[in-house]
C-alpha cells in the first residue's frame, strides 16, 4: 500500500472513530440542554427537507458544518458562516429515512454538537413526521432523592402517531435532577430545572421540575451490644448492634450533619425556618431498654441530639429488677434525660401499641374518640417528666389511618411521624404523616449511605 493510500485510510478511519464518539458518547448537553446546538428537521417533501439549528445562548457563532449520517459514517454536506441557521437538503428519495448532525464552532474555536436528527421524506401528501411533543403535565415536583417516571408523546400535525414514536429525555441541570433517555427522573438536590423531551427529528418541549429540600429522619428501635444482640435479640430485625449504630452516627458526623430537635424540624417543615442541606432528625421508637442503655453515650460522643417516642403503659409496667427488660422504666427514661440533656421524650401512644387476642393491631379497632382518650392518658404520663403533654407523636406500628390522625391532632399534638417507603422528609409531606427512614438489621452500609449526602 502506498504512503498516500495509507494516509487516506488512516484519515477515513479517524473520521469514523470521531463520528462514533459523537453519536455514542453521552453528549455535552446532558448537563445543560439549553447550552447546546439544537437541531430540528422541518418542511419535509418527497424529495427534500430543511435542517434548522440554533446555537447555545450567549455563544458567538463561528462556522457551522452540516453532516449526513449513515451508520457510523458521516458525509460533510456544507460549511456555513455565522449568520446561517438552516439548510434545505435536496435531491432525496421519496419515502426514505435520512439522518443529520450539526457541529458548530464558537468564535473561540470551541465545538458544540447537536443530537443526530432523523426524518423521513414524504410518500404521500400528509407527513408522517413528528410535529409536536407533549408532556402529561407541564409542571413536575419531587423531593430530594425521590424518583419519577415521566412520559411524553410525539404526534404528527394531524395528531396521529409519527412513523417513529421514539422520544428521548434530557435534564437542563444534572446537579438538580438526572433523567435517563427512557424518562426515569431522579431528584438530586433542591432547586429548579427543566426536563426536555426530544423527538427523533429534533422537535422538542419541556416540563418545569421543582425539587424540594429533603431532610433525613431516621427511625431506630433497639440498640444492643454485640453480646446482647447474640444472646437476647438474635432474630430481632429492629434491634441493631452498637457497632453498626456507631458506624452510622459517625458517618453522619463526618459528613457534617447537624442534628435537630422535633421543634426545629417542625419549624422547617411548616415553612417557618430554614435548615442546612445536611440536617438529620434521629428518632427512637418504643423506649426500648437496650437503646436507652446503649445509644445516648454514642450520640453524645458525636454531638448528636435525639428524640425518643415512648409508650406510656409499657414503661409504667416495665420491671426495674429485670436486667434484660425489653422496655425502659420511667426511672430509666428520667435517668437518660438527666445524664443526656440532648435526648428529648415524645409520645408513641399510651396503650395502643399492642395487639388483640387475634394478633391484630389495636389501632385499627379503635375509634377516634378512643384515640383521644388514649392521648389523655399519654399526657398524664408526660407529666412525670415535667411537661403537660408531648407535642410530637409517632404512630404505633408506623400506621396512620385518617381517623387516627384526627384523634391525635385533636389532642394538642403539632406533628406526627410514620413509616412507609423509606424516603427523605419534605415540606411536601403532610405534618400528620411525616416520612422516616427505618433502620433495621437489613439496612446495609450501602443502603444507609444512599440517604447520606
Amino acid at each position: 500500500m502506498s504512503f498516500r493510500r495509507t494516509c487516506c485510510f488512516i484519515s477515513a478511519f479517524a473520521a469514523v472513530v470521531l463520528l462514533s464518539s459523537l453519536i455514542a458518547a453521552h453528549p455535552a448537553w446532558a448537563t445543560d440542554y439549553s447550552q447546546v446546538v439544537k437541531a430540528k428537521i422541518s418542511s419535509v417533501t418527497t424529495k427534500s427537507m430543511v435542517v434548522k439549528w440554533s446555537v447555545p445562548s450567549g455563544m458567538t457563532q463561528g462556522k457551522t458544518t452540516l453532516y449526513q449520517v449513515k451508520g457510523n459514517k458521516k458525509k460533510k454536506l456544507k460549511v456555513f458562516g455565522s449568520n446561517v441557521n438552516s439548510c434545505k437538503v435536496k435531491h432525496l428519495k421519496k419515502g426514505k429515512t435520512y439522518k443529520f448532525l450539526v457541529v458548530a464552532k464558537s468564535a473561540a474555536g470551541k465545538k458544540f454538537t447537536s443530537q443526530v436528527v432523523t426524518s423521513k421524506t414524504a410518500s404521500a401528501r400528509k407527513s408522517k413526521n413528528a410535529a409536536k411533543v407533549s408532556f402529561a403535565s407541564a409542571k413536575l415536583s419531587l423531593k430530594e432523592l425521590q424518583h419519577m417516571r415521566i412520559s411524553a408523546k410525539a404526534r404528527t400535525k394531524s395528531g396521529k402517531s409519527p412513523f417513529d414514536r421514539k422520544v428521548t429525555y434530557y435534564s437542563s441541570n444534572e446537579k438538580i435532577a438526572r433523567v435517563t433517555a427512557a424518562g426515569e427522573v431522579t431528584a438530586v438536590a433542591a432547586g429548579k430545572c427543566r426536563i426536555y423531551c426530544v423527538a427523533y427529528n429534533g422537535v422538542a418541549s419541556f416540563a418545569e421540575l421543582t425539587v424540594s429540600q429533603g431532610v433525613l429522619v431516621l427511625g431506630y428501635h433497639g440498640v444492643a451490644t454485640p453480646e446482647e444482640k447474640r444472646t437476647l435479640y438474635p432474630n430481632e430485625r429492629f434491634t441493631i448492634s452498637t457497632t453498626t449504630f456507631e458506624q452510622q452516627i459517625k458517618r453522619l458526623h463526618d459528613k457534617g450533619y447537624r442534628s435537630l430537635t422535633c421543634e426545629e424540624f417542625y419549624r422547617w417543615q411548616t415553612g417557618k425556618a430554614k435548615l442546612p442541606k445536611r440536617s438529620v432528625l434521629i428518632t427512637f421508637d418504643d423506649g426500648r431498654y437496650s437503646a436507652v442503655k446503649n445509644a445516648p453515650a454514642i450520640l453524645d460522643k458525636y454531638g448528636m441530639k435525639s428524640t425518643w417516642f415512648v409508650i406510656g403503659k409499657r414503661s409504667m409496667e416495665s420491671l426495674a429488677f429485670d436486667p434484660n427488660r425489653y422496655t425502659a422504666t420511667v426511672d430509666d427514661l428520667r435517668g437518660m434525660k438527666d445524664a443526656h440533656p440532648s435526648c428529648e421524650l415524645q409520645g408513641h401512644s399510651y396503650g395502643l401499641h399492642d395487639v388483640d387476642q387475634a394478633g391484630n393491631h389495636l389501632i385499627f379497632s379503635k375509634t377516634q374518640a378512643q384515640v383521644e382518650e388514649d392521648c389523655v392518658l399519654l399526657n398524664l404520663f408526660a407529666q412525670q417528666f415535667g411537661t403537660d403533654h408531648f407535642p410530637f407523636y409517632a404512630y404505633p406500628y408506623g400506621s396512620d389511618p385518617v381517623w387516627y390522625q384526627k384523634g391525635v391532632a385533636a389532642s394538642g399534638v403539632k406533628m406526627a411521624f410514620d413509616y412507609g417507603s423509606d424516603q427523605l422528609a419534605s415540606q411536601l409531606d403532610s405534618r400528620w404523616s411525616v416520612k422516616r427512614v427505618g433502620v433495621r438489621t437489613t439496612t446495609t452500609n450501602k443502603i444507609f449511605d444512599s440517604f447520606v449526602r
